[in-house]
């Protein structure tokens, strides 16, 4: 017996505090027998058959199911949580499986779903007594609860709390794995890796060390030290979606983490073949209003066309003969039919197979039939598959009714949603998509109508390949001390320096910044200077990037707080109109604290002439455009003398980094890995390989100083690199002949201001500081790698989850 206080969950997201009493009932004794009355403030609201065993709570974790659970259809008040680790009455740690099934209790029964067979599938047990902390049965929440005691997984000593409270979402994780397996040379994404994101990430590698399948793992997210937490795992590819355009990529699986509608349906937009959704936070997505019904009964979604071609007859034989990979095939033996399907069309799939019964009825027909015990010679009441003419139909096909439990189709079945009746203009039709849904503990699948998916830019084998050649070489002279030449030279190679997450420290290393330590790079607690109220007003029209406008506002007092601080700290600095848009894209980049810290190194070196009281030292430098100009192409100097038009058109590019001209962070990002790994001339030579680039069009353009000059200052729509694919082959050539001209035509043969001078002069001497950057601790080192250490813990303990049924 046990008394307690604990709150319950209401329907509007409110908690109310109640007196609980689980009671074992007189007559049932003590022992796997016992049955229990479940009373709230003196109350009876539910009793229990045998099979549960009382547990004392020691540790509980969070899921975004519990955080959702308000927005479910399932009853309420409740007291929620369904995470736990907890003490049995012989003291042992333990942790519950959350299905209170026949299996689960223990319970012999002829239930089909809990007993040997095709039909095997306890979590979808029809006599259940609950879902912890989800449906009817109480969940962890609480001091004490009641779980299925069959299926309680003992916890070693010797993994800590913190890692075996990972078991139930591990488990979570490697069933999606397992219902959604990559193949040989697949490209698999994860989205949003926060928690279970990472542990399906941990799942991934985990599946492709034991499998000795080759595939490769992405991480999509927009917090860098979620990727971060990626990378210390082991994930070969990361991306900041906050400073990277992800839509136009595409991968063979797509597993979906986010909880968000948004989330799914940009992991729609970047599939090939799969998308596993491994949430129901929100309620309905794409057409679909009971999304977490269609979940919890893991059913699968097929789309094809009716129409008698080879095509659509191969995959209606595959939707016919469904059954989920790995598991025992199923007899498929009732189909229910829409009345919205052509009779020409019944008739070809009763000629596709004799043996299999279709019912071609009403939704409410089908549902009457359910009721009174099912279709004919089947051993589960309810039909194996059906076929539908639109999406409107999906919902009531889900539950017929708003108090039914169950829906028409049985758990672990599939639909099939006809085309013909869904046209959509504006989208190509590419073949079957399949999508996987899976909530805590349990895997779910469905295939995504083709029709739902566009026109979208493939990855190139070859340059995944050269990409993840390129990341290993980046990394291994990361942790050389002698290696700064080598990690110049790659960020002058086609891609640079790959991603954000490498960006943050390659760049760090280039400017010998110890991001393990930044404590001289603290915002100023007061802002002393005269440039307070001009950084303001630039701040304020800054950041109207579309990927951050969520976040604009915290973005602009971190861009404001960057600024004033530098300019705080060294007075002899002197603002420029452009300063911030170098600032923004370091801050979107490498986040505020990494992003001053590089900031405030280039604005003492490379940048030092950018921040004089006056543009003399860029006009400076400018005039000696034409001089590089003649050198590598002479035509084009030729036009531009002829024109008489002076090299000021590349003042914006040269003072801002060319981040007043673009506002791509990826495009940004990209130059900026050129200036930094190269000296403070290369400026020069990148706007005389944008103009060389241009020269096509500029030899056809009057030859008129200001027509001239107004080309060059619109050159950014004419090349419009923000809307290159994501290699950026423009950009590439134009940094390729930068470098080539740099080369040829080295800064020592140029007569370059003083100013420029003398920074090129200290540039050199900073080689002389790299010894002085320590490499991590022990301790910091330790940090970054805890994820993997818990993870390993939780694996273990969710093999034994995972085998035990």
């Amino acid at each position: 017996m046990a008394s307690f206080r604990a709150p319950e969950l209401n329907r509007d997201g409110s908690f109310t505090w109640c007196n609980f009493e689980y009671r074992p009932t007189p007559s049932s004794g003590d022992g796997e027998d016992t049955c229990w009355i479940l009373l709230r403030d003196g109350v009876k609201f539910l009793e229990l058959g045998p099979g549960f065993e009382l547990l004392k709570m020691e540790y509980s974790g969070i899921c975004s199911t519990d955080l959702a659970r308000h927005l479910s259809p399932t009853p309420l008040p409740l007291i929620v949580g369904h995470e736990a680790l907890a003490r049995d009455r012989r003291g042992r740690l333990v942790a519950p499986e959350i299905n209170a099934s026949h299996y689960g209790r223990g319970i012999q029964s002829t239930c089909a779903y809990c007993n040997p067979g095709p039909f095997f599938m306890h979590t979808q047990c029809a006599g259940s007594s609950g879902c912890l902390g989800i449906w009817t049965l109480p969940g962890v929440f609480a001091p004490y609860f009641l779980a299925p005691r069959h299926t309680l997984i003992p916890i070693p000593d010797t993994i800590p709390f913190r890692a075996a409270i990972l078991s139930e979402p591990l488990a979570a994780a490697l069933h999606s794995v397992e219902a959604s397996p990559p193949k040989n040379g697949d490209k698999v994404v994860v989205l949003g890796p926060r928690r279970l994101g990472l542990l399906i990430v941990a799942s991934l590698i985990y599946w492709r060390s034991v499998h000795k399948t080759e595939f490769t793992i992405t991480a999509i997210a927009r917090h860098q030290h979620l990727l971060d937490l990626c990378v210390a795992l082991g994930c070969d590819h990361t991306i900041n979606s906050a400073v990277q355009e992800v839509a136009h990529l595409q991968y063979d699986i797509v597993y979906d983490t986010t909880g968000k509608s948004s989330g799914f349906e940009l992991a729609l937009n970047l599939t090939r073949r799969e998308v596993h959704l491994k949430s129901t936070s929100e309620a309905h997505a794409n057409g679909i209003e009971r999304l977490w019904e269609f979940v919890v009964d893991e059913l699968s979604l097929f789309g094809t066309h009716l129409d008698g071609s080879t095509k659509s007859l191969a995959e209606i034989h595959k939707f016919l003969d469904f059954s989920w990979e790995g598991e025992p095939t199923r007899p498929n033996l009732n189909i229910y039919v829409s009345p919205n399907i052509a009779a020409e069309k019944m008739n070809m799939l009763q000629e596709i197979s004799a043996a299999q019964k279709f019912h071609q009825m009403t939704i409410p027909e089908a549902a009457e039939i359910v009721a009174q015990g099912g279709p004919l010679n089947s051993s589960i009441p309810l039909f194996d598959l059906a076929i539908v003419s639109s999406v409107s139909e999906l919902d009531p096909l889900f539950r017929p009714k708003e108090d039914s439990r169950f829906g028409i189709v049985r758990p672990r079945g599939a639909i099939l949603l006809t085309l013909d009746e869904n046209p959509s203009p504006r989208r190509k039709h590419v073949g079957s998509v399949t999508l996987n849904l899976s909530d805590s503990g349990r895997k779910y699948s469905t295939i995504v109508p083709p029709f739902a998916f566009g026109d979208k830019a493939m990855y190139h084998e070859a340059y995944l390949l050269q990409r993840h050649r390129k990341i290993k070489s980046i990394n291994s002279y990361l942790s050389q001390p002698k290696a700064l030449p080598a990690l110049r030279a790659l960020a002058l190679t086609k891609g640079g320096f790959v991603s954000c997450q490498i960006r943050k420290l390659a760049w760090s290393r280039l400017l010998y910044i110890d991001r393990y330590n930044l404590t001289n790079y603290n915002k100023a607690s007061r802002f002393d200077h005269p440039f307070v109220d001009q950084i303001q007003k630039d701040v304020d029209r800054a950041l109207w990037n579309p990927a951050i406008h969520k976040s604009r506002t915290t973005k602009v007092v971190e861009l404001s707080s960057m600024l004033n601080t530098i300019l705080t700290k060294h007075q002899d600095l002197h603002y420029f109109q452009g300063y911030h848009d170098i600032a923004t894209v370091f801050l979107l980049v490498c986040g505020p604290k990494l992003g001053m810290a590089l900031l405030e190194t280039l604005s003492t070196t490379k940048l030092r002439a950018w921040l004089s009281p006056t543009l003399q030292p860029i006009q400076s430098m400018l005039e000696l455009l034409p001089v590089v100009l003649r050198h590598a192409d002479p035509q084009v100097a030729d036009f531009i003398e002829h024109a008489e038009t002076p090299p000021y058109f590349a003042l914006e590019w040269m003072l801002t980094w060319f981040s007043h001209t673009y506002d791509s962070i990826s495009v940004l990002s990209r130059i900026f890995d050129v200036f930094i790994a190269s000296d403070s001339t290369m400026p020069l030579y990148m706007c005389a390989s944008f103009v060389i680039q241009l020269r096509e069009r500029l030899l056809k353009t009057d030859c008129d100083r200001w027509i001239v000059h107004n080309f060059f200052t619109t050159s950014g729509k004419i090349l419009q690199l923000d809307q290159e694919p994501f290699s950026h082959p423009i950009l590439e050539e134009i940094i390729s002949r930068a470098v080539e001209i740099h080369t040829a035509l080295p800064p020592s043969s140029l007569k370059l201001p003083p100013e420029t001078r003398k920074i090129l002069q200290m540039e050199n001497q900073l080689d002389d500081l790299a010894p002085t950057i320590r490499a991590p601790t022990a301790t910091e080192t330790a940090t970054v790698a805890v994820g993997a250490v818990v993870l390993a813990f939780a694996i273990a303990v969710a093999n034994a989850v995972l085998s035990s049924g």
